[in-house]
This record gives C-alpha cells, sequence and structure tokens, in this order.
C-alpha cells in the first residue's frame, strides 16, 4: 500500500439545509447562507470578509472547463488558500453544518488546474 503524503485537500459539507442529494464543497455552502433569509445577519458579516478574499485571491476558472460534476481540490501545498479555508470551515461548523475534510493523491480525471487548485471528475479514473 502506497503511504505517500496526499497531495489534495478537498472541504465539503453534506445536506446543508437540506439543499442538495450529495456533499458540496464550502463556498456553496457559505454563499448558500449569505442567501438564506433565515441566517442571521451574525454570520453573514463573519461570511462575507473570508469571501471577499477568496474573490480578490483565487482564481475562478471558466465555466467551459467545469462540468457538473468536477470537484475542487486544493493542493497541499497552497498553504495560505488552506489556512483561509479553515477559517470558512470554523464558522460554518460553529453555525452547526458538519465539514468533512478529503484527502488524495488521485481525485479524478483533471479538468482544470492552476498553482493552487484542481477541478477534477470523481467518477472517470484512468487505470
Amino acid at each position: 500500500m502506497n503511504r505517500s503524503k496526499p497531495k489534495y485537500m478537498r472541504f465539503e459539507c453534506a445536506n446543508h439545509f437540506e439543499k442538495y442529494k450529495r456533499p458540496v464543497g464550502l463556498f456553496r455552502v457559505a454563499y448558500d447562507m449569505l442567501e438564506n433569509p433565515d441566517v442571521d445577519q451574525f454570520w453573514k458579516d463573519l461570511l462575507s470578509p473570508e469571501l471577499d478574499w477568496f474573490e480578490k485571491n483565487l482564481v475562478v476558472p471558466s465555466s467551459r472547463h467545469i462540468k457538473t460534476r468536477d470537484r475542487f481540490w486544493y493542493h497541499v501545498t497552497s498553504s495560505q488558500f488552506i489556512r483561509r479555508m479553515w477559517d470558512l470551515v470554523h464558522i460554518i461548523e460553529s453555525y452547526g453544518f458538519l465539514v468533512n475534510i478529503l484527502v488524495c493523491n488521485d481525485p479524478g480525471i483533471v479538468c482544470y488546474k492552476d498553482a493552487n487548485q484542481i477541478a477534477a471528475n470523481p467518477k472517470v479514473r484512468l487505470r
């Protein structure tokens, strides 16, 4: 068994607001919280500066590169971005949602990559 250090890390949340059938990434959760009228302004005030930072510092790939089933993963070496994701984790878990952290070396077929992240289709793997 290969015990090498994982290359990628993903943060996701299942069944927040009972809105999705499968787990989704933290950005989807955070933006859903901002848009939900039942979420107190206190939580929105905590989330907004974190999301603003990501909007300024993380590349958002063109939608022509990304399909619905693709999942985003951070390179474990992208410490600045992972550190900021932990800030989101703490806010979202304090609100009451469970956040899962996944690590792997092979997230599937990579359809997008930059210095900090990749998007991969988890259902399709080359052997």
